[in-house]
């Protein structure tokens, strides 16, 4: 998927947030900013995949420490 020049950003995002790593996070945020990284979430939150269940704890936390950082 990463070498599909013609994806949409979403699916990259989307992508980077089921495979929670902060400094992934982080430079997709500097991107796109942290509140497209909070909607892409929560739209996969309300998917209620088993890939979104599994990572939840984890980018929660990212996002929440995101945000804290920067305001």
């Amino acid at each position: 998927m990463w070498s599909n020049s013609r994806a949409p950003d979403a699916a990259y995002i989307r992508a980077a947030l089921l495979r929670p790593r902060f400094l992934q996070l982080l430079d997709v945020a500097s991107e796109v900013g942290l509140a497209r990284l909070r909607k892409e979430w929560s739209l996969l939150e309300k998917e209620d995949s088993p890939e979104a269940r599994r990572c939840a704890a984890t980018t929660r936390r990212i996002l929440k420490n995101m945000a804290e950082g920067i305001g």
